[in-house]
């Protein structure tokens, strides 16, 4: 017997056997850190997750700002994979018909509006993504623009044939995002100098934004015809005294202002530097211009022009950065914002076909559209067929904030 009560033949047994004691133990860690790193990963990459990272690191410094802005194209980029040139390549795929009952006759305001308030939409893109997103564009919200022009640099990508009479290549632009400046000044440099007495409006987008621009007229119409240069978007503060529009969520300038930039950019604004923030130069622009920036808000005080996508806002307060970068507060859930939404801004392609749908498809029954029959009772209605509705005589659209300028000409 061994001096502790083992038999000798159970404590050779014994001893035997502890040397396969770490092997089996190194088994449960290797897989128990196989699940972990499964389980990680499932939870990083799903849905939940991915809602809110739009938040993360939103103190960290940001070149050309005192805080991180966030930049969730990583995120769209992998919902746009599933889409491509071909997905919805027939009209009728996608777009309900006008002579439909439930269409039929519902746009004639829009129409007159169309041609009453003319916008001159420009959209910020890359060769990588002309048929991946801009395609898209063009047959979602782009058609409603009077005109439509994709800005890219170049690359070897094919152009779609349905935009090429819409694109602008910029063949000395690298496409690196700190040669954004560069591209925005030579897009309205360009737009200057062939467009300026073919708009009364000019709209700089991204490609993961999306526009309703009936809204947007409804809100410029009031101004269209101002001698005053004036400037509309997302408010925001720092940097400058009457602050700056944020570039993800879209920004827009009457003639008046565009004719000031293309007469004394080059001597008044900044050149073509590397880095920095396009929105952030070009508002630094219009204020030494004496261009007005605007408050775009309707007369609850909602916002009209966002700089994330529709859900984020109603679902979450925002970063950080955007509580201290806001001009305007703005107020939480459903109460964020207008009736009159303008824009939104990363929003994934197939979210665009989605926005799509909800707002010129999806009616329900029984509710109707008191902002079009109040604006109707301000025009002097000769018919109620095409170009034929006219306003007796200019007034302000019901509704709107007054402009924070100097009474505009008429």
């Amino acid at each position: 017997m061994h001096r502790y009560g083992i038999s000798r033949c159970s404590h050779r047994r014994l001893m035997m056997a502890q040397p396969h004691a770490p092997k089996k133990a190194l088994l449960y860690v290797v897989l128990g850190m196989g699940l972990g790193f499964f389980f990680s990963y499932t939870f990083i990459t799903s849905d939940w997750t991915r809602m809110p990272r739009l938040y993360e690191d939103d103190n960290k410094p940001h070149a050309g700002h005192g805080y991180q802005h966030i930049d969730d194209h990583e995120g769209v980029e992998k919902e746009d994979a599933l889409f491509d040139y071909d997905s919805f390549k027939n009209e009728k795929e996608f777009q309900h018909s006008a002579h439909e009952h439930a269409h039929r006759g519902e746009d004639l305001v829009a129409q007159w509006m169309f041609n009453k308030v003319r916008i001159l939409c420009w959209v910020a893109t890359h060769p990588g993504n002309l048929q991946k997103k801009a395609i898209h564009v063009f047959k979602t919200w782009g058609k409603r623009c009077n005109t439509l022009l994709f800005v890219s640099g170049k690359g070897s990508e094919k152009i779609p044939s349905e935009i090429q009479n819409h694109t602008l290549i910029l063949k000395d632009v690298v496409e690196e995002r700190k040669f954004l400046w560069v591209k925005t000044r030579r897009a309205f440099k360009h737009v200057y100098e062939n467009y300026l007495d073919k708009a009364d409006w000019f709209m700089k987008a991204d490609d993961d934004t999306y526009v309703v621009l009936e809204n947007l007229r409804y809100l410029l119409l009031n101004q269209t015809g101002s001698d005053v240069p004036l400037y509309y978007g997302c408010r925001f503060k720092p940097f400058m005294e009457q602050g700056y529009m944020s570039g993800g969520g879209g920004y827009v300038v009457n003639s008046p202002a565009l004719k000031l930039f293309g007469e004394k950019a080059d001597t008044v604004c900044e050149g073509e530097t590397v880095g920095g923030s396009e929105d952030v130069k070009w508002g630094k622009c219009m204020q030494k211009l004496g261009v007005q920036a605007q408050d775009s808000r309707d007369e609850e005080g909602r916002w009209r022009f966002f700089p994330f996508n529709e859900e984020h806002h109603i679902s979450f307060d925002g970063p950080k950065w955007f509580d201290q970068y806001k001009y305007y507060p703005i107020k939480k859930g459903l109460d964020c914002c207008s009736d009159t939404a303008i824009t939104f801004h990363y929003v994934s392609t197939s979210h665009m076909y989605t926005l799509e749908y909800l707002i010129y498809h999806l009616k329900p029954f029984g509710i109707q559209n008191s902002l079009t029959e109040e604006f109707l009772r301000g025009l002097e209605v000769k018919s109620i067929a095409g170009d034929e509705v006219r306003p007796s005589t200019p007034q302000k659209v019901p509704g709107e904030n007054k402009t924070e300028t100097t009474k505009p000409s008429t």
